[in-house]
Protein backbone atom coordinates (compact mmCIF):
# COMPACT_ATOMS: atom_id res chain seq x y z
CA UNK A 1 0.00 0.00 0.00
CA UNK A 2 2.84 2.39 0.76
CA UNK A 3 4.21 1.76 -2.71
CA UNK A 4 0.82 2.50 -4.27
CA UNK A 5 0.52 5.79 -2.42
CA UNK A 6 4.09 6.73 -3.40
CA UNK A 7 3.29 6.06 -7.04
CA UNK A 8 0.07 8.03 -6.73
CA UNK A 9 1.94 11.03 -5.37
CA UNK A 10 4.62 10.86 -8.06
CA UNK A 11 1.95 10.58 -10.77
CA UNK A 12 -0.07 13.51 -9.47
CA UNK A 13 2.80 16.01 -9.22
CA UNK A 14 3.42 15.87 -12.96
CA UNK A 15 0.17 17.24 -14.42
CA UNK A 16 -0.04 17.58 -18.17
CA UNK A 17 -0.14 21.19 -19.24
CA UNK A 18 -1.65 21.96 -22.60
CA UNK A 19 -0.69 25.00 -24.65
CA UNK A 20 -2.68 28.19 -24.29
CA UNK A 21 -3.36 30.88 -26.91
CA UNK A 22 -5.09 34.19 -26.18
CA UNK A 23 -6.23 32.91 -22.80
CA UNK A 24 -7.84 29.68 -24.06
CA UNK A 25 -6.40 26.18 -23.81
CA UNK A 26 -5.87 23.91 -26.79
CA UNK A 27 -8.86 21.77 -25.78
CA UNK A 28 -11.07 24.85 -25.58
CA UNK A 29 -10.06 25.96 -29.07
CA UNK A 30 -10.63 22.44 -30.41
CA UNK A 31 -14.11 22.36 -28.83
CA UNK A 32 -14.90 25.59 -30.67
CA UNK A 33 -13.78 24.05 -33.97
CA UNK A 34 -16.62 21.53 -34.14
CA UNK A 35 -20.07 22.04 -35.64
CA UNK A 36 -23.04 22.55 -33.31
CA UNK A 37 -23.78 18.82 -33.22
CA UNK A 38 -20.08 17.95 -32.94
CA UNK A 39 -20.10 15.86 -36.11
CA UNK A 40 -17.77 17.91 -38.30
CA UNK A 41 -14.71 20.15 -38.20
CA UNK A 42 -15.90 23.68 -38.98
CA UNK A 43 -13.50 26.20 -37.41
CA UNK A 44 -13.96 29.90 -37.87
CA UNK A 45 -11.02 31.96 -39.14
CA UNK A 46 -10.15 32.88 -35.55
CA UNK A 47 -10.26 29.29 -34.33
CA UNK A 48 -8.23 27.94 -37.26
CA UNK A 49 -5.59 30.62 -36.69
CA UNK A 50 -5.42 29.68 -33.00
CA UNK A 51 -5.06 25.97 -33.75
CA UNK A 52 -2.36 26.60 -36.35
CA UNK A 53 -0.38 28.78 -33.95
CA UNK A 54 -0.75 26.24 -31.13
CA UNK A 55 0.21 23.38 -33.43
CA UNK A 56 3.24 24.86 -35.17
CA UNK A 57 4.67 25.97 -31.83
CA UNK A 58 4.03 22.66 -30.07
CA UNK A 59 4.41 19.80 -32.56
CA UNK A 60 6.46 17.65 -30.20
CA UNK A 61 3.96 18.18 -27.41
CA UNK A 62 1.04 17.23 -29.69
CA UNK A 63 2.84 14.01 -30.62
CA UNK A 64 3.48 13.30 -26.96
CA UNK A 65 -0.22 13.71 -26.18
CA UNK A 66 -1.19 11.41 -29.06
CA UNK A 67 1.27 8.74 -27.89
CA UNK A 68 -0.61 8.24 -24.62
CA UNK A 69 -1.62 4.59 -24.28
CA UNK A 70 -4.20 3.97 -21.52
CA UNK A 71 -3.42 0.26 -21.71
CA UNK A 72 0.06 0.94 -20.32
CA UNK A 73 -1.01 2.81 -17.20
CA UNK A 74 1.28 1.81 -14.29
CA UNK A 75 -1.81 1.40 -12.14
CA UNK A 76 -3.35 -1.44 -14.14
CA UNK A 77 -0.98 -4.16 -12.82
CA UNK A 78 -1.39 -2.80 -9.29
CA UNK A 79 -5.18 -2.77 -9.41
CA UNK A 80 -5.20 -6.34 -10.68
CA UNK A 81 -3.53 -7.60 -7.52
CA UNK A 82 -5.10 -5.27 -4.96
CA UNK A 83 -8.38 -6.25 -3.30
CA UNK A 84 -11.45 -4.81 -5.02
CA UNK A 85 -12.42 -2.86 -1.89
CA UNK A 86 -9.05 -1.07 -2.12
CA UNK A 87 -9.45 -0.28 -5.83
CA UNK A 88 -12.82 1.32 -5.12
CA UNK A 89 -11.46 3.72 -2.49
CA UNK A 90 -12.06 7.38 -3.36
CA UNK A 91 -8.36 8.16 -3.01
CA UNK A 92 -7.87 6.48 -6.39
CA UNK A 93 -10.43 8.64 -8.20
CA UNK A 94 -7.53 10.69 -9.53
CA UNK A 95 -6.51 7.69 -11.67
CA UNK A 96 -9.77 7.80 -13.64
CA UNK A 97 -9.68 11.59 -13.80
CA UNK A 98 -6.09 11.57 -15.04
CA UNK A 99 -6.87 8.99 -17.74
CA UNK A 100 -9.84 11.04 -18.92
CA UNK A 101 -7.66 14.15 -19.06
CA UNK A 102 -4.92 12.38 -21.03
CA UNK A 103 -7.40 10.85 -23.46
CA UNK A 104 -9.01 14.25 -23.98
CA UNK A 105 -5.62 15.81 -24.68
CA UNK A 106 -4.81 13.03 -27.16
CA UNK A 107 -8.08 13.59 -29.00
CA UNK A 108 -7.56 17.35 -29.02
CA UNK A 109 -4.00 17.00 -30.30
CA UNK A 110 -5.26 14.78 -33.09
CA UNK A 111 -7.77 17.46 -34.10
CA UNK A 112 -5.12 20.18 -34.11
CA UNK A 113 -3.50 18.29 -37.01
CA UNK A 114 -6.82 18.70 -38.81
CA UNK A 115 -6.20 22.45 -38.82
CA UNK A 116 -2.48 22.12 -39.55
CA UNK A 117 -2.74 19.86 -42.60
CA UNK A 118 0.64 19.82 -44.43
CA UNK A 119 2.06 22.24 -41.83
CA UNK A 120 2.25 19.21 -39.56
CA UNK A 121 4.71 17.44 -41.89
CA UNK A 122 7.69 17.74 -39.48
CA UNK A 123 5.78 15.45 -37.09
CA UNK A 124 5.41 12.64 -39.65
CA UNK A 125 8.46 10.59 -38.50
CA UNK A 126 7.31 10.48 -34.86
CA UNK A 127 3.66 9.90 -35.76
CA UNK A 128 4.82 7.11 -38.05
CA UNK A 129 6.78 5.55 -35.19
CA UNK A 130 3.67 5.61 -32.99
CA UNK A 131 1.57 4.10 -35.77
CA UNK A 132 4.08 1.30 -36.38
CA UNK A 133 5.02 0.31 -32.86
CA UNK A 134 2.60 1.70 -30.26
CA UNK A 135 -0.66 0.18 -29.07
CA UNK A 136 -3.83 0.20 -31.11
CA UNK A 137 -5.33 3.31 -29.44
CA UNK A 138 -2.36 5.68 -29.90
CA UNK A 139 -1.79 4.07 -33.32
CA UNK A 140 -5.36 4.91 -34.33
CA UNK A 141 -4.91 8.53 -33.24
CA UNK A 142 -1.54 8.82 -34.97
CA UNK A 143 -3.12 7.49 -38.16
CA UNK A 144 -5.82 10.16 -38.04
CA UNK A 145 -3.17 12.85 -37.55
CA UNK A 146 -1.21 11.48 -40.54
CA UNK A 147 -4.39 11.44 -42.62
CA UNK A 148 -4.99 15.09 -41.73
CA UNK A 149 -1.44 15.99 -42.80
CA UNK A 150 -2.20 14.50 -46.20
CA UNK A 151 0.13 13.59 -49.05
CA UNK A 152 3.44 14.00 -47.13
CA UNK A 153 2.37 11.24 -44.73
CA UNK A 154 1.32 8.68 -47.34
CA UNK A 155 4.70 6.84 -47.52
CA UNK A 156 4.57 6.35 -43.73
CA UNK A 157 1.05 4.91 -43.90
CA UNK A 158 1.96 2.55 -46.74
CA UNK A 159 5.10 1.48 -44.87
CA UNK A 160 2.99 0.50 -41.86
CA UNK A 161 0.49 -1.29 -44.11
CA UNK A 162 3.35 -3.58 -45.18
CA UNK A 163 4.32 -4.56 -41.62
CA UNK A 164 2.90 -7.97 -40.75
CA UNK A 165 3.87 -7.55 -37.08
CA UNK A 166 2.27 -4.14 -36.50
CA UNK A 167 -0.92 -3.90 -34.46
CA UNK A 168 -1.94 -0.97 -36.65
CA UNK A 169 -1.38 -2.68 -40.00
CA UNK A 170 -5.05 -3.14 -40.78
CA UNK A 171 -5.86 0.41 -39.71
CA UNK A 172 -3.26 1.65 -42.18
CA UNK A 173 -4.60 -0.53 -45.01
CA UNK A 174 -8.17 0.54 -44.35
CA UNK A 175 -7.21 4.22 -44.39
CA UNK A 176 -5.91 3.96 -47.95
CA UNK A 177 -9.46 4.00 -49.33
CA UNK A 178 -9.11 7.79 -49.31
CA UNK A 179 -5.83 7.74 -51.26
CA UNK A 180 -6.59 5.61 -54.31
CA UNK A 181 -5.75 8.60 -56.49
CA UNK A 182 -2.14 8.12 -55.38
CA UNK A 183 -0.09 5.81 -57.65
CA UNK A 184 1.84 4.47 -54.63
CA UNK A 185 -1.32 3.67 -52.67
CA UNK A 186 -2.99 2.16 -55.73
CA UNK A 187 0.04 -0.02 -56.40
CA UNK A 188 0.12 -1.27 -52.81
CA UNK A 189 -3.61 -2.03 -52.70
CA UNK A 190 -3.50 -3.82 -56.03
CA UNK A 191 -0.62 -6.00 -54.85
CA UNK A 192 -2.37 -6.57 -51.50
CA UNK A 193 -5.35 -8.20 -53.22
CA UNK A 194 -3.01 -11.18 -53.71
CA UNK A 195 -1.66 -11.17 -50.13
CA UNK A 196 -1.47 -14.47 -48.25
CA UNK A 197 -3.65 -13.03 -45.47
CA UNK A 198 -7.35 -13.20 -46.45
CA UNK A 199 -8.19 -10.20 -44.26
CA UNK A 200 -5.58 -8.11 -46.08
CA UNK A 201 -6.98 -9.22 -49.44
CA UNK A 202 -10.51 -8.32 -48.35
CA UNK A 203 -9.58 -4.92 -46.94
CA UNK A 204 -7.49 -4.05 -50.01
CA UNK A 205 -10.35 -4.98 -52.33
CA UNK A 206 -12.78 -2.88 -50.30
CA UNK A 207 -10.41 0.08 -50.29
CA UNK A 208 -10.07 -0.13 -54.08
CA UNK A 209 -13.84 0.23 -54.37
CA UNK A 210 -13.62 3.48 -52.39
CA UNK A 211 -15.42 2.19 -49.30
CA UNK A 212 -14.50 3.84 -46.01
CA UNK A 213 -13.59 1.00 -43.66
CA UNK A 214 -13.10 2.80 -40.33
Amino acid sequence: MCGVFALAMAWSIHPLREPVYHGCSMSEWVARSRSADGSSFEPSEEVREALVVIGTNNLRLLVRFISYDPGKSPFIPLFRVLPRRVNLMSIFDFVTEDEERRNKLAESAQEVFHALGPLGTPAVPELSRILRSAGIIPGYRALHALDYIGEPSLPAIISTARLTNSASRFLAIRSLWAHTNSPEALKFLTEATADCDPHVREDAAEALTGNELY
